[in-house]
């Protein structure tokens, strides 16, 4: 990403690593949370990078599903 900031289906897929490190049984709170956050942002902008892009649209709509179904800690 540093490399390549510009790189739609590489964000995409950082973006699923991060949600999926979110809904891990054993990821401390914090730092699930921050992940959703980071995963939810990356997929958003990957999405406005490549709309047309079938494995980046593909990949937002996983982790929208994900996310919305993943546990929220109570603050």
């Amino acid at each position: 990403m540093l490399v390549n900031p510009a790189n739609a289906r590489l964000g995409a897929h950082l973006g699923r690593r991060l949600a999926d490190f979110a809904a891990a049984k054993k990821t401390h709170p914090v730092a699930a949370r921050l992940a959703r956050g980071e995963a939810d942002f990356q997929t958003q902008r990957t999405l406005k990078l490549a709309p047309d892009n079938d494995e980046v649209r593909k990949l937002r709509a996983e982790i929208v599903t994900l996310l919305n179904s993943a546990p929220r800690e109570h603050s």
